[in-house]
Parts: C-alpha cells; structure tokens; sequence
C-alpha cells in the first residue's frame, strides 16, 4: 500500500482505543468519510482482531504514539500525505483471501460480524466486509448498495460493487459506478483499467480506446515521475522496469484488439510501435506481420 503505514497506525489505534461513537454522521467530504471509517473500528475491532496474528493488515494495529490532533484535523493531514488514505482503508477486509485464518475461525468471524450488523446497520465498513464474504453476488451487491447508501464517498465502494456488477453481466450498471469511482480516486489507474475491460467486455471499442488511453497515461505519470529522481535507488529502478513493461504490454492488448478482433490494422499499428518503443519483444514481429 502507498499509505503511510505509521500514520494509518494512528488514525486505527486512535479509533479504537476511543469511546464507541453513539452516532454515525453521515459523511459529505473525504475527510469526514475517513473519520467515520476510523470511528466504526471501535465498534468492528473485535472482527478484525481475529485476523491480525495471520495476516500482513497486522501492522496496521502496532500500538503508535497517542495523537493529540482532532479526528478531522488527523484525516486531513492523512489525505494531505496520502490522498488515497480512504481508498486503502476501506480495501482493509478480515476476509481477505490472503490471510491464514482457518475455516472456524472464518466462520466465527462471520458470524460476529452478523451479529454487530444487527446491532448497528449503520456501519457501512461492516456491509463492506460482508460484501467480501459473500460468494452470491447479488448479496454482495446489495451489501455495497447498503455500505454507498450510508456513505457515499469512498471510492472503492463503488470499485468493488462496479465488478459485482460485471459479475452479474449488469454492464450499464457497472460502468456507472466505475465512472463515480473515477470522481473519488486521486490515483485512477486502476479504476481506469477496470473500466476499460468493462469496456472490452461490452464491445464498446471507442470508450474502451479512450479509456485504455487514461488508463495508460496514469501509467505514464508515475513512470516519469520516477525517472526524474536523481541518485535512483533499486526499488525506484525496478519500479521503471516494471511500469515500462506494463505500459508496453497494454499498448500490446490494446493495439491487437484492433488488429486481430476488429481487423482494423491502421488503429492498432499506431499501439504497435508504442509497445515496441516500450520494448515489447514480440512487437517488432507483429508490426512486420501486420503493418507492412
């Protein structure tokens, strides 16, 4: 994650060291919708605490210096350091596939969250959590319908509810919500990409071209962002080697979209060179094959 895992540390030990909130308002700024995700977790905390031991969110609880700042003040400077700290937050799941908990222990987490659902609908984070555990997806969609109906402006609520939609072939619907998430994400790359392949999906080709376009030119900023550091270090130059080869090979996707499905060479030829300037090594025998 790109956030600042001291200062996410501060913003959950704070929420969860603190007196449960009788109320929940609801959100109409990102900075405001942070302090209600920090505020639910004194309420959830005992879910999540099930997974800590097992999984690599376990840091995210390290106990911090006690912060003297107000919860909205501690939000903003967390937006202003990081403006996606929402966004990361909200993908925290005690559900995520990645952790070791076995089966019991899943199961016992489920049904604690359940019960604390019963107990306060209002905690959008909750829906969100059991949205990610739920294989049926219109439970899950429905669960993200009832977290962005409580707070609506956390980006990856829409992200995770657009791909429940695609799941469920509701195209239209997804793309909507992707569009939304686009308005919440500071970084779009990913949302971009998601959207473009809904796109795909569609067989819409003129939104699929411009948005794979912004999709790459997110890639591109953060790439020249990087080769502008002086004195790189090797993280910075692995991280160049693999945004170039990333940006290549969707220029690639791209470019034999156009060729091979759509049988429009003079589109996809102009991707072509691109991968090949990104040093694609099969482009170079594509362009001979098909832009003669």
């Amino acid at each position: 994650m790109k956030f600042c895992r001291p200062l996410l540390a501060v913003l959950l030990f704070s929420a969860c060291s603190s007196p449960a909130p009788l109320t929940l308002t609801a959100p109409t700024t990102k900075e405001t919708a942070l302090v209600r995700l920090t505020e639910q977790l004194t309420i959830l905390g005992p879910v999540l605490k099930q997974t800590l031991e097992r999984s690599p969110i376990r840091f995210f609880v390290d106990k911090p210096k006690a912060s003297k700042l107000d919860p909205l003040e501690e939000a903003t400077q967390a937006l202003r350091k990081s403006p996606d700290a929402l966004n990361e937050l909200a993908e925290i799941t005690p559900f995520d596939p990645m952790a070791m908990s076995s089966q019991a222990d899943r199961e016992f987490q489920l049904a604690q969250l359940k019960s604390l659902l019963q107990a306060h609908p209002d905690l959008d984070f909750g829906w969100v959590w059991l949205a990610s555990s739920q294989k049926d997806y219109v439970q899950a969609a429905a669960s993200l319908s009832k977290a962005i109906a409580l707070n609506d402006q956390v980006g990856f609520y829409f992200r995770r509810r657009a791909l429940m939609y695609v799941l469920l072939h509701k195209y239209p619907e997804a793309v909507r919500d992707s569009q939304k998430a686009v308005e919440l994400y500071h970084d779009r790359t990913k949302v971009y990409h998601e959207l473009a392949n809904t796109y795909l999906i569609m067989q819409d080709d003129q939104h699929y071209a411009e948005t794979s376009d912004l999709y790459l030119a997110e890639l591109q900023k953060s790439l020249s962002i990087i080769e502008k550091t002086s004195n790189l270090n090797g993280f910075q130059q692995e991280s160049i080697r693999r945004l170039r080869e990333e940006i290549g090979y969707g220029y690639l996707a791209k470019a034999m979209h156009f060729i091979e499905r759509r049988n429009k060479p003079a589109i996809g030829c102009i991707d072509l060179a691109k991968a090949t300037m990104y040093g694609v090594e099969e482009a170079p025998d594509l362009q001979q094959k098909y832009c003669r």
